[in-house]
């Protein structure tokens, strides 16, 4: 069973308007609501990835899923929130 059954995606073509601010504090309060959550980071200046602190390995980052360089189970990353994951740009 998937425990992530809502996709919220945030977009605009306008680079500036809080896209990742809103995406990272939406996350961060569905985890603290203790929702099972994933941010996924596209972002490629991988702002989502340093708003939570982390440091993706070498080999694991969603561009390397994407490519199919590893499984992107393999890329998740846990966070200092217990029910946040995040999937680093």
């Amino acid at each position: 069973m998937n425990p992530y059954k809502m996709v919220i995606a945030c977009t605009n073509q306008k680079g500036g308007c809080s896209k990742t601010t809103t995406a990272v504090n939406l996350a961060a309060s569905f985890a603290v609501c203790a929702r099972p959550t994933l941010i996924v980071g596209l972002d490629g200046q991988a702002n989502a990835t340093s708003a939570f602190g982390a440091v993706p390995a070498d080999a694991g980052h969603v561009y390397h899923a994407l490519l199919g360089r590893c499984e992107m189970k393999d890329a998740l990353l846990t966070t200092e929130l217990s029910h946040l994951h995040l999937l680093p740009s």
